[in-house]
């Protein structure tokens, strides 16, 4: 092995989430020669005595992990002693798996791989295994990042995410009554498509730069996406992948005499025309050279297409619907290196077609969580929570509290809202509420942090929608919409409730000064919770995110969201001013009463 194992995250309890099964450890060797652990994919089917399909493992991670030169399978390790389950027979079995027919389009494995077991003192023990010598070697030091000196974004330095897209189609003769021949009718048309993918008429763009097909070239991905290459220039960090376009050229050389053939021939069953937009993910290392990295772009793309013509084979056999499936990508870390693709169901081909609804897509996304030990009750991979949809708060600032001092100033703890919310404030998407919308923006807050958690796709109502679904429940006059009147905690509950279905608890407080009283209260809703908490009542209204509380001395502090802002997205003069800050129990209004509307999690996948 090239160094020690850096784990960059807590590996003990990723694994802990099930004590029955095999994980696999995703990887990379930076380049100081440290492995490090990014990801961990449970293994499916698993029992003790050795029943894993590696080969079909290998093609799950190839279909959902990033393709290229930079990720692979580094490590094997599961839960039980060692006497039971052999983990360097695991690791053959990987081998072995990789070498067959087809091997290319398969995950890559690492050749020396960690094999992790329990140990008598109920530790993970992880021990080097060599590919090519088939023996156990010595115990692996487990390091944190930090202490291995290797900064956690390396991965983003070193390597460049790149998403690769091509449009194309084609249609194939489909016999209900005869599965084999419309299979073999499918296979020669996806035959003929990979053909045209790996020709010398396919060409790769990087913006409008062309991907070099000559091997003589030097130019390398880190040129192409001018953020470093073989300047050894410091690779610029992206909040979004490259993108890398297809095109196929259609026209012959001005020399060419071919005359085409027309020919024709009599066929039994319909003839099915299949839309194919190809949309796959890609991470290679800065210094790839331009003509590898052509080659790596013409596999991503024909490892997804075999995975869509797999996944048509099988309607076909079993007789049921022609469904087209379409690649949807997610960045759980908000990072495009650390991406999962799944090929979901998007319609049904013939008549009846339609769009597939994302109820029925449950089972798979419940699947996935498991695999990637993700949890059970936040929905991380509906369709609206990808690259595309998912963005971090368009023209709004996300999560404005990072950069302030978050540590206890009073010798307390700090709990905060958990995930991404959008910053919403007076004066916001050219509509003047100085004076009286300040309620509203605060429910636009709480509503950007369930679309932001996946939790709904709809997007954040206008003051005038809000209105509109009071109207709706009767608990406004209709002469309200499109009114200047102001509406407090139980109305934002309301609303809640109407469109997003989302239940809320109100906590009523007598006055400001009994503020701190509520703060363990406040604590645990953020601890359980993690939702941005609205309060109105006799005064104005705030959106609180965060909660100082040493329950030893009662003092408390408050970090507070202001929606009484009125000017532009500027990060530094939020906080400098205050508009985001730590307040003490004397910012309330001693005298008024509130109102806390605390919204609750919903528990879907």
């Amino acid at each position: 092995m090239a160094g020690p194992l850096s784990v960059c995250f807590n590996l003990k309890q990723v694994i802990g989430v099930s004590q029955t099964e095999v994980h696999l450890l995703i990887g990379w060797e930076n380049d100081a020669g440290v492995l490090e652990v990014v990801n961990c994919v449970s293994a499916r089917n698993f029992d003790t005595s050795g029943g894993v399909d590696w080969n079909a493992e290998l093609e799950f991670l190839s279909e959902h992990l990033p393709s290229g030169n930079v990720l692979q399978v580094v490590g094997v390790c599961g839960q039980w002693p060692v006497e039971k389950y052999d983990f360097r027979q695991a690791a053959g079995a990987v081998a072995a798996d990789t070498t067959g027919s087809g091997s290319s389009k398969r995950f890559p494995v690492a050749r020396d791989l960690v094999i992790g077991s329990i140990s008598q003192e109920d530790e993970i023990v992880f021990q080097s295994y060599s590919m090519s010598k088939h023996s156990l070697g010595a115990v692996v030091e487990v390091q944190s990042a930090a202490d291995s000196g290797v900064c956690p974004s390396a991965l983003a330095e070193q390597s460049v995410a790149c998403r690769v897209t091509a449009q194309l189609g084609f249609s194939f003769l489909y016999t209900a009554k005869n599965a084999s021949s419309s299979c073999q009718s499918l296979g020669t048309q996806m035959g003929q498509i990979e053909e045209r993918l790996s020709s010398d008429r396919s060409a790769f763009f990087v913006d409008s730069s062309l991907v070099a097909n000559d091997s003589k070239s030097t130019t390398t991905v880190g040129d192409l996406c001018r953020c470093g290459g073989a300047s050894k220039q410091r690779t610029q960090k992206r909040s979004a992948p490259v993108c890398v376009r297809h095109t196929y050229q259609m026209s012959l050389p001005a020399d060419n005499t071919h005359v085409p053939i027309i020919g024709a021939e009599t066929c039994v069953g319909d003839r099915v025309h299949v839309s194919c937009p190809l949309d796959a993910m890609l991470l290679v290392r800065s210094t790839t050279p331009a003509p590898e990295f052509r080659t790596l772009c013409t596999l991503a793309l024909s490892r997804q297409l075999t995975s869509m013509c797999d996944r048509m084979v099988t309607c076909i056999k079993d007789g049921s619907t022609l469904q087209t499936v379409r690649a949807h990508h997610f960045n759980l870390l908000h990072t495009p290196h650390h991406t999962i693709s799944v090929l979901y169901t998007t319609k049904q081909l013939g008549a009846g077609s339609g769009e597939v609804a994302e109820d029925s897509l449950e089972s798979t996304r419940r699947e996935l969580h498991h695999r990637f030990n993700l949890p059970l009750n936040q929905p991380l991979l509906r369709k609206h929570m990808t690259v595309d949809s998912s963005g971090h708060g368009g023209p709004y600032l996300t999560n404005v509290h990072i950069g302030l001092k978050l540590a206890s100033a009073i010798g307390g703890t700090v709990t905060l809202v958990q995930g991404v919310y959008a910053y919403h404030h007076y004066m916001q998407d050219k509509f003047n509420d100085d004076g009286w919308g300040c309620a509203y923006r605060s429910l636009q807050t709480l509503w950007s942090w369930f679309k932001h958690q996946g939790y709904t796709g709809l997007a954040v109502p206008t003051h005038k929608q809000i209105q509109q679904a009071l109207v709706d429940v009767e608990d406004k006059p209709l002469k309200f919409v499109g009114s200047r009147q102001w509406i407090g905690s139980i109305e934002v509950q309301t609303v809640l409730n109407q469109l997003l279905q989302i239940d809320s608890r109100i906590l009523f407080v007598m006055n400001g000064a009994s503020m701190p009283s509520n703060a363990r209260e406040i604590a645990m809703h953020f601890e359980q919770q993690g939702t941005p908490i609205m309060i109105g009542g006799g005064t104005l209204a705030h959106t609180i995110i965060g909660i100082d509380f040493n329950d030893r001395t009662g003092d408390v502090r408050f970090l507070i969201l202001d929606p009484h802002y009125t000017g532009g997205e500027d990060v530094g003069l939020i906080q400098n001013k205050g508009w985001c800050g730590w307040k003490n129990a004397s910012f309330w209004n001693q005298q008024a009463h509130y109102n806390m509307c605390m919204p609750l999690r919903p528990d879907i996948i």
